[in-house]
Protein backbone atom coordinates (compact mmCIF):
# COMPACT_ATOMS: atom_id res chain seq x y z
CA UNK A 1 0.00 0.00 0.00
CA UNK A 2 1.18 3.48 -0.77
CA UNK A 3 0.71 6.59 0.97
CA UNK A 4 1.55 10.18 -0.22
CA UNK A 5 1.61 12.86 1.80
CA UNK A 6 1.53 16.67 0.89
CA UNK A 7 4.68 19.19 1.22
CA UNK A 8 3.63 22.42 2.16
CA UNK A 9 6.05 25.82 1.15
CA UNK A 10 9.45 25.56 3.32
CA UNK A 11 8.84 21.72 3.98
CA UNK A 12 7.41 22.24 7.05
CA UNK A 13 3.48 22.36 8.90
CA UNK A 14 2.30 23.01 11.78
CA UNK A 15 3.81 24.94 14.98
CA UNK A 16 5.84 21.57 16.34
CA UNK A 17 7.40 21.57 12.75
CA UNK A 18 6.79 18.35 11.49
CA UNK A 19 7.49 17.40 8.10
CA UNK A 20 5.14 16.59 5.57
CA UNK A 21 6.45 15.10 2.26
CA UNK A 22 3.85 14.28 -1.20
CA UNK A 23 6.46 11.40 -2.32
CA UNK A 24 4.82 8.13 -2.06
CA UNK A 25 5.66 5.80 1.04
CA UNK A 26 4.91 1.50 1.22
CA UNK A 27 2.30 0.66 3.89
CA UNK A 28 2.25 -2.96 3.31
CA UNK A 29 4.13 -5.36 1.59
CA UNK A 30 2.47 -7.94 -1.24
CA UNK A 31 -0.28 -8.36 -3.00
CA UNK A 32 -1.72 -5.65 -4.17
CA UNK A 33 -5.63 -5.12 -2.16
CA UNK A 34 -4.80 -8.21 -0.13
CA UNK A 35 -6.46 -6.69 2.86
CA UNK A 36 -9.64 -7.73 1.08
CA UNK A 37 -8.50 -11.50 1.46
CA UNK A 38 -8.24 -11.27 4.95
CA UNK A 39 -11.45 -12.18 5.23
CA UNK A 40 -11.05 -15.52 3.98
CA UNK A 41 -8.86 -16.21 7.28
CA UNK A 42 -12.04 -15.21 9.68
CA UNK A 43 -14.65 -17.45 8.07
CA UNK A 44 -15.69 -20.34 6.16
CA UNK A 45 -14.80 -20.08 2.28
CA UNK A 46 -18.77 -19.78 1.16
CA UNK A 47 -19.88 -17.14 3.52
CA UNK A 48 -20.62 -14.31 2.04
CA UNK A 49 -18.54 -12.23 3.56
CA UNK A 50 -15.60 -14.32 2.27
CA UNK A 51 -16.83 -13.91 -1.11
CA UNK A 52 -17.68 -10.31 -1.00
CA UNK A 53 -14.04 -9.40 0.00
CA UNK A 54 -13.04 -11.95 -2.74
CA UNK A 55 -15.24 -9.87 -5.08
CA UNK A 56 -13.77 -6.62 -3.86
CA UNK A 57 -9.89 -7.73 -4.70
CA UNK A 58 -10.85 -8.93 -8.40
CA UNK A 59 -13.19 -5.70 -8.61
CA UNK A 60 -9.97 -3.46 -7.13
CA UNK A 61 -7.36 -5.25 -9.17
CA UNK A 62 -9.65 -4.47 -12.54
CA UNK A 63 -9.84 -1.15 -11.55
CA UNK A 64 -5.94 -1.06 -11.16
CA UNK A 65 -6.24 -1.76 -15.13
CA UNK A 66 -6.45 1.46 -15.45
CA UNK A 67 -3.53 2.84 -13.59
CA UNK A 68 -1.58 5.55 -14.93
CA UNK A 69 1.63 3.56 -14.43
CA UNK A 70 0.52 0.57 -16.17
CA UNK A 71 0.80 -0.02 -19.80
CA UNK A 72 -2.94 -0.14 -21.36
CA UNK A 73 -4.58 -3.37 -21.47
CA UNK A 74 -5.62 -4.56 -24.75
CA UNK A 75 -9.11 -4.00 -25.68
CA UNK A 76 -9.17 -8.46 -25.48
CA UNK A 77 -7.60 -8.56 -21.84
CA UNK A 78 -9.79 -5.55 -21.01
CA UNK A 79 -12.92 -7.08 -22.21
CA UNK A 80 -11.97 -10.33 -20.75
CA UNK A 81 -11.31 -8.65 -16.95
CA UNK A 82 -14.37 -6.85 -17.30
CA UNK A 83 -16.46 -10.11 -18.17
CA UNK A 84 -15.23 -11.87 -15.51
CA UNK A 85 -15.48 -9.65 -12.88
CA UNK A 86 -18.58 -8.33 -13.80
CA UNK A 87 -19.78 -12.20 -13.75
CA UNK A 88 -18.31 -12.87 -9.98
CA UNK A 89 -20.07 -9.27 -9.22
CA UNK A 90 -23.66 -10.51 -10.02
CA UNK A 91 -23.25 -13.77 -8.85
CA UNK A 92 -22.99 -11.75 -5.39
CA UNK A 93 -26.42 -9.91 -6.06
CA UNK A 94 -28.10 -11.03 -3.18
CA UNK A 95 -25.40 -10.51 -0.78
CA UNK A 96 -26.66 -6.77 0.09
CA UNK A 97 -25.17 -3.25 -0.43
CA UNK A 98 -21.34 -4.06 -0.72
CA UNK A 99 -22.27 -6.25 -3.46
CA UNK A 100 -24.31 -3.12 -4.92
CA UNK A 101 -21.00 -0.79 -4.50
CA UNK A 102 -19.29 -3.88 -5.80
CA UNK A 103 -21.04 -3.86 -9.22
CA UNK A 104 -21.05 -0.46 -9.42
CA UNK A 105 -17.29 -0.18 -9.16
CA UNK A 106 -17.35 -2.72 -12.02
CA UNK A 107 -19.44 -0.96 -14.24
CA UNK A 108 -17.61 2.53 -13.63
CA UNK A 109 -14.63 1.50 -14.57
CA UNK A 110 -15.50 0.19 -17.94
CA UNK A 111 -17.39 2.93 -18.70
CA UNK A 112 -14.19 5.16 -17.78
CA UNK A 113 -12.23 2.95 -20.22
CA UNK A 114 -14.60 3.15 -22.90
CA UNK A 115 -14.94 6.52 -23.06
CA UNK A 116 -11.47 7.59 -21.88
CA UNK A 117 -13.17 9.07 -18.62
CA UNK A 118 -11.28 8.33 -15.62
CA UNK A 119 -13.64 11.23 -13.52
CA UNK A 120 -16.06 8.10 -13.89
CA UNK A 121 -14.71 5.82 -11.65
CA UNK A 122 -13.83 8.54 -8.60
CA UNK A 123 -17.61 8.46 -7.22
CA UNK A 124 -17.57 4.20 -7.13
CA UNK A 125 -14.94 4.46 -5.35
CA UNK A 126 -15.55 7.16 -2.87
CA UNK A 127 -19.03 5.96 -2.13
CA UNK A 128 -17.85 2.06 -1.47
CA UNK A 129 -14.57 3.76 1.08
CA UNK A 130 -17.57 5.82 2.72
CA UNK A 131 -19.41 2.26 3.33
CA UNK A 132 -16.53 0.57 4.59
CA UNK A 133 -15.59 3.39 6.70
CA UNK A 134 -19.16 3.30 8.46
CA UNK A 135 -19.08 -0.90 8.37
CA UNK A 136 -15.55 -0.38 10.86
CA UNK A 137 -13.12 -2.06 7.66
CA UNK A 138 -10.74 0.95 7.54
CA UNK A 139 -7.97 -0.81 6.25
CA UNK A 140 -10.60 -1.38 3.16
CA UNK A 141 -11.62 1.65 3.29
CA UNK A 142 -8.06 2.95 3.23
CA UNK A 143 -7.34 0.99 0.05
CA UNK A 144 -10.20 1.84 -1.70
CA UNK A 145 -9.13 5.49 -1.22
CA UNK A 146 -5.60 4.77 -2.33
CA UNK A 147 -7.07 3.16 -5.69
CA UNK A 148 -8.97 6.26 -6.26
CA UNK A 149 -5.67 8.50 -5.69
CA UNK A 150 -3.40 6.45 -7.24
CA UNK A 151 -5.80 5.52 -10.57
CA UNK A 152 -6.87 9.00 -10.86
CA UNK A 153 -3.35 10.41 -10.77
CA UNK A 154 -3.85 13.87 -11.83
CA UNK A 155 -6.87 13.38 -13.84
CA UNK A 156 -9.27 13.51 -10.64
CA UNK A 157 -10.94 17.26 -10.17
CA UNK A 158 -9.16 18.60 -7.96
CA UNK A 159 -12.65 18.49 -5.60
CA UNK A 160 -12.22 14.53 -5.73
CA UNK A 161 -9.24 14.74 -4.84
CA UNK A 162 -9.46 16.63 -2.18
CA UNK A 163 -12.48 14.90 -0.85
CA UNK A 164 -10.25 11.43 -1.16
CA UNK A 165 -7.31 13.09 0.17
CA UNK A 166 -9.52 14.70 3.70
CA UNK A 167 -11.21 11.03 3.91
CA UNK A 168 -8.13 9.21 3.83
CA UNK A 169 -7.48 11.34 6.87
CA UNK A 170 -10.01 10.85 8.59
CA UNK A 171 -9.63 6.73 8.24
CA UNK A 172 -6.06 6.56 9.66
CA UNK A 173 -6.81 8.71 12.46
CA UNK A 174 -9.46 6.34 13.17
CA UNK A 175 -7.05 3.67 12.81
CA UNK A 176 -4.84 5.57 14.95
CA UNK A 177 -2.12 5.86 12.30
CA UNK A 178 -1.36 9.65 13.42
CA UNK A 179 1.59 9.84 11.32
CA UNK A 180 0.07 8.90 8.05
CA UNK A 181 -2.97 10.83 9.17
Amino acid sequence: MLVRVMVLPGGMSGAKGTRVSTELQSRRAGLPHAVFLQRVADEPATSPDVRLGQGAFLALRFVDLLAPDREPPTPDVFRYQWAATERYCAELSGEGTEASHLSCIVRAAGEAHRDGNLQMLAPALFAYALYLEQESYFDEAEDALLTMINVGGGRLPTSDAISAWMRLGRVRRLQAAFDQA
